[in-house]
Order: C-alpha cells, then structure tokens, then sequence
C-alpha cells in the first residue's frame, strides 16, 4: 500500500515536471507566436435556435506579444460596464452592433472599443445614444442574422451595423445554418450551431483550467491546434455537402456558393 502511494506521488510529480518543462520549451520557443485569448462562450437559446454567446457577467484577460487586454462582459452578453433592457427612451438612438472577435474588441482595452468611442462621440455633440456590442468571437453572418431575428430586435435598435471580416465566408459553411435554394435564397436547414461548447462549458466550469487560459502558453497551443482541426475537419465535410447540392438541379455549379449565401443572408 505505501509503495503503491510512493509510486502515484512519483508519478504525479513526474508529470508536473514534464508540463512545467514543456510549458518553458513553449514559451522560450513559441511563446512570441501564441496569444492567451480565452472565450468565454457558452449555450444560448434563442427562440427555436441554439448558438454561442459571450458568458454574461464575466471578467476576464487576454495577453499577446504585444500587450495585455481586460474584459468585462454585462448580463446581456455585450461587452459593456452597463446593462441594457429590452425598454428604449424614446430620445434615445439605440444602435446594435454585430459581429465577431473585431466588433467584441480583441486586443483592445474596454474603453476604447469602437462602440464606446461611437457612443462617446454621438453623447458628446448632443445626440442621446446608446451603442450595443453583441459581438461574439467567431460569429458569422449565419448566427449573427439568427441572433437578430430571436434576440437582437427586442432591443429596438434604430441602426444596426454589421462588423464583417473575410473569414465570415468559412464562418457561414462551418455553421451549416443556412443553404441556398433554386432561387438563391437564404433558407435555414440547422438549428443548432455549437462547436465544442457542450465541451468548454464543462472546462471552463473548474477555476484551474480558466487560469490556465488567461496564462499558459502550452494550454492555449494545445487549445489552438486543437480548435484549428476541428474548424478544418467541419470546414471540409460542409464544403463535400456544399458539392452535392451543386451538382443538382437547385444551384448553378458556375455560381461563388460561398459568396452567394453570406450575401444572401446579409
């Protein structure tokens, strides 16, 4: 028995060594190439649909070679210090915000995001303004128009202004949430887009794997590589699908698919 507990000591030690020796190889090597950019997403259920949203009430840290970055998530799911209802002041102009990581702010500090310099500007030559960032790290067109049309518009936006970057193209093919019918119309086929959530839900529920993600090098290469496989492999296998529709009579084969659909949906 004592030998027994003698040898899992050793083993457990040997382990910690071998992680803090791999997370100095990582840093010393790598280091400069890996950014610490935890997401803290979860499950949202919006009417009928289900996709990722930004863990409300959250405060977290993202570092990277050139700098260090807080963030402060309100109980909406927007990265403001204020909470938003549903209620807007006649007088007020209430701008919505959708996106992805550019529109939440990654690598920029909380009080220079370009919702609150909008906000700022508008309050400071006399217009009342309320400026709303729904941004969601890795959002595509396809969950940003689910969120509108369930969530969004509860908020009487009076604008709407849509961040796009030009990975939303793959973004939309990996959601699976939309295709494309004979007439080139948008038209929704899943109503559920999680990718690893049920899985980073369960992580981030321990206090040691969320320090992890604000300040190990070695987990955020693992977490990178990891998620870059699983993009890829689900990239792929939509794209196969994406073959089979074009080989039959609904879409013109000599047509941008991907192009098509993100402008159909926009």
């Amino acid at each position: 028995m004592i030998k027994t507990s003698i040898n899992i000591i050793i083993i457990i030690i040997s382990v910690i060594i071998a992680l803090l020796i791999s997370e100095l190889i990582v840093r010393t090597f790598i280091g400069d190439k890996i950014v610490l950019f935890p997401c803290y997403t979860e499950t949202a259920t919006y009417g009928e649909y289900q996709i990722r949203r930004n863990i409300p009430n959250s405060s977290y840290k993202h570092t990277s070679s050139d700098g260090k970055w807080s963030f402060k998530i309100n109980n909406n799911g927007f990265r403001s210090d204020k909470n938003y209802s549903y209620h807007k002041s006649p007088d007020t102009l209430r701008i919505l915000l959708l996106g992805d990581s550019f529109t939440l702010g990654w690598e920029v500090d909380q009080d220079e995001m370009f919702s609150v310099i909008l906000e700022n500007y508008l309050n400071n030559n006399g217009i009342g303004a309320e400026v709303l960032n729904a941004g969601v790290s890795g959002f595509g067109a396809a969950e940003e128009l689910i969120y509108y049309e369930n969530e969004g518009y509860k908020y009487k936006p009076d604008i709407i202004i849509l961040g796009f970057f030009g990975n939303d193209f793959n973004n939309n093919i990996m959601a699976n949430l939309f295709t494309l019918d004979k007439n080139k119309n948008a038209i929704n086929t899943n109503k559920s887009y999680l990718p690893a959530i049920k899985t980073r839900e369960i992580l981030n529920s321990f206090g040691l794997y969320r320090w992890l993600s604000e300040h190990s090098y070695l987990q955020n290469y693992i977490r990178m590589a990891l998620s870059s496989k699983i993009q890829n492999k689900l990239l792929k296998k939509n794209k196969t699908n994406i073959t089979l529709i074009e080989n039959s009579d609904s879409i013109n084969i000599n047509d941008d698919y991907f192009n098509l659909l993100t402008f159909a949906m926009i």
